[in-house]
């Protein structure tokens, strides 16, 4: 075998992997597991869910506040619409977002800075896939970084939660709430009402979460704290 004709050949073929073979560095963002927020007090209205237990394999989905436009890319994300953190960058950990009507290969990108999301200024927008990987548009209004909001996850199976209605209006002690199944479109498909007496202690479980009511307000407004979860993971 001619060793000498096969290293030019072989060069080459290093050189053209090098270039066709450069890819974003994706890695699954899928969550086995959505830790349940204990010993937080957390103050909820009328109407709002005091939590929501998931059954995983989940993603976080966030939801756009406003509309949003690149330089370069004619294309504007709508107010309302719906990202899912599908990937995560293996090097800088940055998310991507997708949302398959928008574009299958684009994606918003989220930097892990501090706790509200916050999309990247200079490459807000990014092409995770296709010959053409790895090119990014910059946000038309930098100041419109923060226009995205945390909407929850989504679930492979079922989730529950619990959802506060409010004070019973002929006994305001009484606090009535309702219990609510899930299924994959978030769609629910049960529903029990329940109700706690504030006279018999500011704790109660349901479903093997301990909640604690700390203060009801006049206008109904709930604080409260999760206590223990017996479902909760143990690594």
């Amino acid at each position: 075998m001619n060793t000498t004709m096969m290293r030019p050949t072989f060069t080459l073929l290093m050189l053209l992997c090098a270039s066709a073979c450069t890819r974003v560095p994706l890695k699954d963002a899928v969550l086995h597991y959505i830790e349940t927020p204990v010993g937080i007090a957390t103050t909820k209205s009328m109407g709002e869910a005091l939590l929501t237990k998931y059954t995983c394999p989940c993603y976080e989905y966030f939801e756009a506040k406003s509309e949003l436009t690149f330089n370069g890319y004619d294309k504007t994300v709508v107010r309302s619409s719906e990202w899912l953190a599908r990937y995560v960058d293996r090097e800088s950990n940055e998310k991507y977002l997708t949302n398959q009507a928008f574009h299958p290969q684009l994606a918003l990108v989220l930097v892990p800075d501090g706790p509200a999301p916050k999309l990247s200024a200079d490459h807000a927008l990014l092409q995770i896939q296709g010959k053409k990987q790895g090119r990014s548009w910059a946000l038309s209004d930098p100041t419109r970084s923060t226009a995205l909001r945390f909407a929850g996850y989504t679930y492979a199976r079922t989730a529950w939660r619990l959802q506060y209605i409010g004070p019973d209006k002929q006994q305001p002690k009484v606090l009535r709430f309702t219990i609510d199944d899930l299924r994959v479109n978030r769609e629910r498909v049960g529903q029990v009402e329940y109700a706690h007496d504030l006279k018999n202690g500011a704790e109660f479980v349901v479903r093997g979460v301990r909640f604690r009511i700390t203060d009801v307000s006049p206008d109904g407004l709930i604080t409260y704290i999760v206590v223990s979860d017996n479902e909760q993971y143990q690594p």
